[in-house]
């Protein structure tokens, strides 16, 4: 018996602030405001993503992979269309991925409070799909 498990958001990558803050304490505070945004956009991911997010062909093909998305956030804190940026090999996980993820944060809605940041960024966020076969007991 197979059992799926679908590890919905793994790790946050790369964020890039395309304005610096100048001095060495605001920046401190600055890189702590986006670790936040990052991890709250990565735990929205990992709890509205669901086993229907996971392409059925891919699943019962034991078929996984890691998406890199990009999201945008601009300088009024409203998100942008996400974007692939890396792609698992697979494109129903491709688009599965971006689907989910466009699902949950649509473009020109605004970003969650710890996104707010008042200077437009990126934040790549990876979602990688995994099957699992676990013995039948």
């Amino acid at each position: 018996m197979s059992r799926l498990d679908l590890t919905r958001v793994l790790v946050a990558t790369c964020v890039f602030a395309l304005l610096a803050p100048a001095d060495g304490a605001q920046a401190a505070t600055d890189d702590d405001r986006l670790r936040s945004c990052v991890s709250r956009l990565t735990s929205g991911l990992r709890n509205g993503m669901t086993e229907d997010d996971y392409p059925l062909q891919a699943k019962e093909d034991g078929r996984g992979g890691t998406v890199r998305l990009q999201f945008a956030v601009d300088h009024r804190g409203a998100l942008g269309r996400q974007t692939l940026v890396g792609s698992s090999g697979d494109g129903s996980l491709d688009d599965a991925a971006l689907q989910a993820a466009r699902r949950l944060f649509p473009p020109a809605a605004s970003a969650p409070p710890e996104c707010r940041l008042g200077y437009s960024f990126t934040a790549t966020l990876a979602v990688v799909f995994k099957v699992t076969i676990v013995p039948a007991e």
